[in-house]
């Protein structure tokens, strides 16, 4: 495992995030003290209620944080109400019951005859989301029933009598199969998708594709679906793979400028160095597109300025999320991340986008807050 500090994000359910988020942040705290590292969520809602998680640290850290969220998905999940055939409920025209991903991938095997007849002696459509729908943590799929409510009953009751008769078999009693949803950079997809990472996802027995969001501008999710281990086993081959990527990247920047400079005279080439980083100091805005860029943080929401980073105690923290600092940056069109630090765990730091007038409002907002 490497311990140099790399990020990931990954699409987790809105729900999961206001568990995570509520009293002030304290779930996450917990969380991010005990794998031993840095997570937050982006600010937004992507598509089907899902927001971003950030996840920074080293591979095993980052692995081992996933881990016990998914232990924490499981635990919340317990005291959740999952509809089955017997307790769905009938509405706009149809039913949503959710089933083990063995007992779908059982009906959807080969166009299952029974799961046809069914539908076709009861008058009803029936559908099974894609794995790419399955919500991070959860081994449930939902099948959709529609049709007129008498028929829809009627199609629950085989169904239900289906998966009975299903749950007796030794297949039922297979590995739970879990769905991970990364978000990459478009610029990074050649890195994962080719025919030695199609190889290296193969061998670890997972089923990786990829699909493009309206609402995450050049980017685009990679679903990994197998078994929770294999699916943390191609989890890493991927970070492994975009960091090696970064590192070429880097060392040919080094070797490009090392080389431009070695052919200046010596008094030439520290006038160069001289120039060159005032320049950066005071011309960062003329970046052109052949420097090089972080490789994740281009995930984060675009700022239009500088992000703007505050420290402040837990204690106004828990002020500033239960007064609503969210709204006021909405209002003032600036964004606000909220990012703790598992070797600091006494403090969170803020961090602002935006232009300078809405960050500015932002600032003197916890102002207020702080001195109240």
């Amino acid at each position: 495992m490497s311990l140099r500090e790399t990020r990931t994000f990954l699409l987790a359910p809105a729900d999961v995030a206001s568990q995570l988020e509520r009293n002030g942040l304290k779930e996450l705290r917990d969380l991010t003290r005990s794998a031993g590292v840095k997570m937050y969520f982006v600010d937004g809602v992507v598509d089907k209620d899902e927001r971003i998680l950030s996840v920074a640290g080293s591979t095993k850290e980052i692995q081992f944080g996933l881990q016990l969220l998914m232990d924490k998905i499981t635990e919340w999940n317990q005291h959740r109400f999952i509809p089955t055939f017997d307790t769905y409920q009938y509405m706009h025209g149809k039913a949503v019951v959710h089933i083990p991903s063995s007992f779908a991938s059982m009906l959807l095997h080969h166009r299952n005859e029974r799961l046809d007849n069914i539908k076709a002696d009861t008058h009803t459509n029936i559908y099974i989301s894609k794995v790419d729908d399955m919500p991070f943590g959860s081994s449930m799929r939902r099948l959709h029933v529609s049709g007129d409510e008498d028929d829809v009953r009627a199609a629950a009751k085989r169904l239900g009598r289906l998966q009975s008769d299903f749950n007796k078999t030794p297949q039922s009693q297979g590995t739970k199969c879990f769905a991970l949803k990364l978000v990459l950079l478009d610029r990074d997809l050649p890195d994962v998708k080719n025919e030695n990472m199609q190889m290296a996802f193969d061998a670890a027995h997972v089923r990786v594709t990829f699909k493009e969001s309206p609402s995450l501008n050049r980017k685009t999710i990679a679903v990994i679906f197998g078994m929770l281990e294999n699916v943390f086993h191609a989890h890493e081959k991927i970070m492994f793979a975009l960091m090696k990527t970064l590192d070429k990247v880097r060392l040919i920047k080094q070797q490009s400028y090392g080389a431009s400079e070695s052919a200046l005279p010596k008094s030439d080439s520290q006038t160069s160095m001289d120039r060159h980083s005032v320049d950066r100091r005071e011309s960062s805005h003329h970046r052109t597109s052949s420097e090089p860029r972080g490789a994740t943080n281009a995930i984060l929401p675009t700022p239009l300025k500088t992000p703007v980073e505050m420290k402040v105690s837990m204690d106004v923290a828990d002020k500033i999320m239960s007064q609503g600092l969210r709204r006021l940056a909405q209002a003032s069109n600036a964004k606000v991340s909220f990012e703790t630090d598992p070797n600091d765990v006494d403090t969170m730091k803020i961090i602002m986008f935006g232009d300078l007038m809405a960050v500015m409002r932002v600032q003197q907002e916890i102002n207020i807050i702080m001195q109240s």
